[in-house]
């Protein structure tokens, strides 16, 4: 019986949920207090996760939560590491793409 949800959608959804909960409730940098996650896409290999997210203020410019991430990218991966335990975690952050 071939399962609803592959082992890529799963995991992915379970980088989008964990890194959320750290987000929110572990960083204590205010540049990221005001982002929402929106979608994660991993690697074919699982090795290597693009993290999109959205400022919950539209009219605020996503340059300073970009640096706020990028600051936090060793504390989020350490954290997404031990959470998941995969044995490999590369973060990479972008703005939503506006529709």
């Amino acid at each position: 019986m071939p399962r609803e949800f592959s082992r890529h959608q799963r995991l992915a959804s379970e980088v989008l949920r964990t890194l959320s909960e750290l987000l929110r409730f572990e960083t204590k940098d205010p540049r990221l207090q005001r982002i929402s996650l929106t979608a994660v896409d991993l690697s074919r290999d699982l090795s290597v996760a693009r993290i999109y997210f959205s400022m919950l203020d539209p009219d605020e410019a996503p340059d300073e939560a970009v640096t706020g991430l990028e600051r936090a990218a060793g504390f989020l991966r350490s954290r997404l590491g031990r959470s998941l335990q995969v044995r490999h975690c590369l973060l990479y952050t972008s703005p939503s793409p506006r529709d």
